[in-house]
């Protein structure tokens, strides 16, 4: 009898693995076909980055994490050992999907029956979401099977209460909450039922041991993560900076634009509202929107409220709601994807299926008498986690990545309604088998209209198809691929004839090439456009300026700033415009203004410093000069400037010449000692320090060196600095203590 069982159980836990891996990979197979395969663009793009800088040996981020690190973590360990193999990384996501079918096959099994669970178990990986979203380069794969290791433990918990089963349900539900911070709620309702369990059962302090072991273990990943914020950002931030701007994003009286938000210009946007606030940092930032979020609960309670109507809505709704990637869009590439995820009208497959089976099942599982143990609490387990994490999507807001786990442990009351079904069917002859079937339809068509009712979703204006094919042409931009750049481009042009972000970076893309008619064409249409692009303008503004039409450049800078005053690049790009037309007053107002917005304002504060020494003003200029040093690493000629300055200020005491030297040097060695204007600079920092023989040394390399370059003008440029040094070193030593500062040079 037990080896019939073992039978049995091995044949349905084999089939459920099949089954997942065949489809697992004939949807692989199938996706080398999708452009985004081997290029992860968007979010999916942002991981693989990170990823791939871990594997290389740096770190995932600089600062505190702005997402949660483990997936970016697990997935640059996966790089590490067999390199940058999206397809392999791909291969080990199937196989985590796999597990995670086993693991609701054992859940279905443990907490119904071994029919259920094969059931469940089948379900899943035929869920075309699922499917889809499990070997994306995105963390949903990796914390769905981890809610379920964490759900199988709590399980185990209940069947057999321990301290060191409850440590190790906190350390899964720790490892979950660092991929999907989400996942937390699991620990929150564990700790309640234990202390529920506890007062009803008059075993207190046992059920405060088992809390503590919940919180301990959940600690180990959660602190250490903490941790490592703390010490390289100096903020408590828990996990990731990005929740304040994921809670205001779905709670405020414009949600539905902001949930629509795209990447790139219009995100960047959002991100530098919290600047008018004086935040600087990413925590800072996460405050400021978290603050504007509950101040939205406060002054406008109706209006909130009414806003987690609508989500929840959403989230029971049969429609994949997109964020960055639309299930249906993939579709184009996948026959698998195509029959496992599709609509018709307001009829959404599988969640519009799945959803009021899983209701039936939900009052089947409740209604059940005379189970015990864990057949009796293991589905009010299930529904909590259903619910509390359904709570936790909807507080901040609603798409198909984020309600995924819920429909994974949803499959498990939907296999149980399916069972129910086919068992009242082959008891069709009886009477109440009749009644009861009667009463299921009803339900389920109930279910099912409410399930499937037509919504608006907040991106339905966004042209996934058309943003697919821009982030694609970015891409092959970015990988150094012009010509298949230019071609995704152009097509997302042909997607959506008015995406100015597309017809900028096409627009970037001919500049390169030397196709400045070209581009300028495109530039001058996009300006009419009825979607205003700031980007677009910059990039014209940009193209005028340098074709010498700087008054219409800065009257296209002036334009894009009336569209968004936040931007530091138009700032920068205006205040340049305006430091060659030599209204210099304005053009430090715009730096300033630049400086102020920016996330890395290394480069604006030396061109700050550029524009103070064309005001005159030294003493400011050489401390923006020494702020930028200290942020970025700046370009040999920005260096050469800042080295000019030290050796040859008017103002004498603002001079440095050791430090002018020290920079001169290292920027004659960054040249590879064949630019002449650096040596001549160096040459000039070593007149100011006295050391003649060495600047008269270093200023005929520089002359020999353009001479060399068929440049006679500048080699002619640097001959009165050459008579000068040497007229001071034919001085006797003791009349050659003070230096007059050099002839100016204006290629310096």
């Amino acid at each position: 009898m037990a080896g019939c069982r073992l039978q049995r159980f091995d044949f349905s836990a084999i089939l459920v693995v099949g089954v997942c891996l065949a489809v697992q990979l004939a949807y692989l197979a199938e996706r080398t076909k999708d452009p985004t395969f081997e290029i992860p663009i968007i979010d999916a793009g942002v991981y693989h980055n990170a990823a791939a800088r871990f594997a290389e040996g740096g770190a995932l981020h600089d600062d505190a994490f702005w997402q949660p690190p483990l997936f970016p973590l697990f997935l640059g360990c996966v790089y590490r050992l067999v390199g940058t193999n999206i397809l392999f990384a791909k291969l080990i996501l199937a196989g985590i999907a796999t597990l995670t079918s086993l693991l609701v096959w054992w859940i279905g099994r443990r907490v119904y029956s071994r029919r259920v669970g094969a059931v469940a178990g089948l379900i899943v990986a035929a869920y075309g979401p699922f499917v889809f979203f499990s070997t994306q380069l995105l963390p949903t794969g990796l914390a769905v099977s981890l809610d379920l290791v964490a759900l199988v433990l709590w399980l185990r918990c209940m069947e057999q209460p321990c301290w060191h089963r409850w440590m190790l349900f906190g350390l899964a539900v720790g490892a979950a909450t660092i991929a999907v911070p989400n996942a937390g709620v699991l620990a929150i309702i564990a700790l309640v039922g234990a202390v529920v369990s506890g007062v009803r059962q008059r075993r207190l302090r046992a059920a405060l041991v088992n809390c503590s072991m919940i919180v301990l273990g959940m600690a180990a990943p959660v602190g250490s993560v903490t941790l490592r914020n703390y010490l390289v950002s100096g903020e408590l931030v828990i996990i990731s900076t990005n929740g304040g701007m994921n809670f205001y994003i779905g709670n405020n009286p414009q949600s539905d634009k902001t949930v629509a938000i795209r990447p790139g210009e219009p995100w960047r946007r959002l991100a530098r509202e919290s600047y008018s606030g004086d935040a600087r940092t990413r925590a800072e930032q996460s405050t400021y929107f978290f603050r504007r979020g509950f101040a939205y609960l406060v002054d406008q309670p109706l209006s909130f409220l009414r806003g987690l109507v609508r989500k929840s809505i959403r989230l029971a709704n049969a429609r994949e709601i997109p964020r960055n990637a639309d299930v249906y869009v993939y579709r184009d590439f996948s026959h698998v994807l195509s029959i496992l995820a599709w609509r018709v009208g307001p009829f959404g497959f599988p969640f519009g299926l799945l959803a009021p089976l899983a209701v039936l099942g939900i009052v089947v599982s409740l209604k059940s008498s005379g189970k015990t143990g864990v057949q009796r609490t293991g589905p009010v387990a299930l529904l909590s986690f259903i619910v509390a994490y359904g709570a936790s999507v909807v507080a901040f807001f609603v798409s198909a990545r984020y309600r995924l786990p819920i429909a994974v442990v949803m499959s498990l009351f939907a296999a149980a309604g399916a069972v129910w079904i086919w068992e009242q069917v082959r008891a069709f002859a009886q009477r109440r088998a009749k009644l009861r079937l009667v009463h299921a339809v009803v339900a389920f068509a109930l279910a099912a209209i409410l399930v499937n009712w037509p919504i608006r979703a907040p991106a339905d204006g966004v042209n996934f198809r058309a943003e697919m094919s821009m982030c694609l042409g970015h891409a092959y931009g970015v990988r150094g691929e012009p010509s298949k750049a230019e071609e995704y481009l152009r097509q997302a042009l042909r997607l959506d004839p008015e995406y100015s972000a597309a017809a900028a970076k096409l627009a970037g893309l001919l500049l390169e090439s030397g196709r400045v008619d070209e581009a300028e064409q495109l530039l001058r249409e996009a300006r009419t456009w009825e979607r205003q692009s700031v980007e677009a303008r910059q990039r014209l503004g940009e193209l005028l300026h340098r074709r010498a039409h700087t008054p219409e450049a800065i009257s296209v800078f002036e334009e894009a700033l009336t569209i968004d005053p936040t931007s530091p690049d138009v700032h920068g790009a205006l205040a340049d415009a305006f430091a060659e037309s030599d209204r210099i007053d304005e053009a430090i107002d715009h730096y300033r203004e630049a400086i102020g917005l920016a996330d890395e304002p290394g480069p604006l504060l030396i061109r700050l410093g550029d524009a103070l020494v064309q005001r005159g003003d030294y003493e400011k200029a050489i401390e923006r000069y020494r702020q930028g040093l200290w942020l970025i690493k700046p370009e040999p000629a920005a260096l050469n400037r800042i080295a000019w300055l030290l050796a040859t200020c008017p103002v004498v005491e603002l001079r440095d010449c050791e430090r002018a030297i020290e920079i001169a040097e290292h920027v004659c060695r960054l040249t590879d000692y064949r630019n002449p204007v650096s040596m001549d600079t160096l040459a000039a920092a070593y007149a100011e320090c006295g050391r003649w023989a060495e600047a008269v040394t270093w200023v005929r390399r520089a002359i020999d060196t353009a001479l060399a370059g068929n440049d006679r003008a500048e080699a002619d440029s640097f001959r009165p600095r050459l008579k000068t040094y040497e007229e001071y070193l034919s001085r006797p030593a003791q009349n050659r203590t003070e230096s007059p500062p050099p002839p100016p040079s204006d290629e310096s």
